[in-house]
């Protein structure tokens, strides 16, 4: 570069130092009462519980609180067959140990999920591919659906039967026997 030219260089941005404000800041407990300031609102003002403070007063109140799927009626539900087959296809790549277990918490009830862990663990070592030969579907009453999987490892075939309910809106597995 000649001297002409830094001369004729202008930059495009401009740097401004500014001074960077205390990383400790002034709490409103540590600093004095100001003349004539009130915190509180007046009496004729109405304040809405918050949703935590409700909760935590139900609580108080009832020390067996147990927190229940609501049931979900069957025409806001999909289809159960799609669901199943989902279901069943992600078990038999958990089963070959190609998926964690971990991801069938939102798919299962709490009890059933509890009997999945230990079942994945004992037969991920099995060698051979498992595959969805057929899948049954009946529902015996409105959001319920009981499904019959046959399954194919090699020249062997096995069973699975769940049972799908539709609660909070889904479908959940609620029961499961894996043959």
């Amino acid at each position: 570069m000649t001297a002409a030219t830094v001369l004729a260089y202008r930059p495009l941005l401009r740097v401004v130092a500014r001074r960077v404000p205390d990383a400790e800041a002034p709490y409103d407990d540590g600093l004095p009462p100001r003349l004539g300031a009130t915190w509180a609102l007046p009496e004729h003002v109405p304040v809405p519980p918050s949703p935590m403070l409700r909760l935590v007063a139900a609580l108080e109140e009832e020390d067996d609180v147990a927190f229940d799927y609501v049931r979900t009626p069957r025409d806001e539900l999909d289809d159960p067959r799609a669901r199943a087959a989902t279901f069943v296809r992600a078990l038999l790549e958990a089963l070959a140990g190609d998926r964690p277990v971990a991801q069938f918490l939102r798919w299962t009830t709490p009890s059933v999920f509890d009997d999945l862990e230990p079942l994945v663990a004992a037969r991920a070592g099995r060698p051979g591919r498992i595959s969805l030969r057929r899948l049954y579907v009946a529902e015996p009453a409105p959001g319920v659906a009981e499904v019959t999987a046959v399954v194919q490892q090699g020249p062997r075939a096995g069973a699975m039967a769940l049972r799908l309910e539709g609660l909070d809106g889904r479908w959940l597995v609620t029961a499961l026997q894996v043959g």
